[in-house]
């Protein structure tokens, strides 16, 4: 991981809740196993629903899908590809700007990517895999399980990213499980997400 990779997410208030924190986190940082260090212990595990925005446009998602598209992106809860991290990979291998994707079906990946984090979250992402990818379209996502089901979760990956909407099915794991977003640029201070390394810092200083 490049230098401009080791910003860390800084935490917040103690009433904070996993999309909550995930709204104001930082770029370039790898939350996973370390989130009880880096979160409150009160209040962390007030999570996301089935029923919540984010993962109600994945159940949207998932019911345009074709058998043939379920047999590319869709897999068991439980695969071993759910709990991979990685700064730069691709959990299936359909990218988003394929024609395997639908025109509708894009738009409702944009719905998911709206919902689960703030608006300025958002417009911060879209640059991040422009700049660093070309944009969404080269990014591949994947769906464990089946919403609507007791347990499912959605999933992008691709350059610097790995962002989940679970419907807080994996228990008591910040974000669905391990995270990461970020921007590569060489010069530090030029990261989209620079202002919140120097957030951190302050918190640890």
């Amino acid at each position: 991981m490049q230098s401009s990779d080791k910003n860390v997410a800084q935490g917040s208030s103690t009433h904070l809740d996993r999309r909550g924190f995930l709204k104001t986190a930082a770029g370039a940082a790898v939350v996973g196993a370390a989130s009880s260090i880096l979160l409150p212990s009160r209040g962390v595990w007030a999570a996301p629903t089935a029923e919540s925005a984010a993962e109600t446009a994945v159940a949207r998602f998932y019911q345009t899908l074709s058998d043939g598209q379920k047999a590319k992106i869709v897999m068991p809860f439980e695969h071993e590809l759910r709990k991979k991290i990685h700064a730069n990979w691709h959990v299936t291998e359909p990218l988003i700007g394929d024609d395997f994707y639908t025109a509708e079906q894009r738009k409702l990946v944009d719905d998911i990517l709206r919902n689960v984090m703030s608006n300025d979250g958002y417009e911060q992402l879209i640059r991040q895999t422009e700049s660093d990818d070309g944009g969404i379209g080269a990014y591949s996502m994947a769906i464990f399980g089946e919403p609507g089901s007791d347990k499912f979760q959605w999933e992008l990956t691709g350059r610097h990213l790995t962002l989940r909407a679970d419907g807080n099915t994996v228990d008591r794991a910040a974000f669905g499980g391990p995270i990461i977003y970020g921007h590569g640029e060489e010069d530090v201070k030029a990261n989209l997400y620079y202002y919140q390394t120097k957030q951190v810092n302050e918190v640890f200083s």
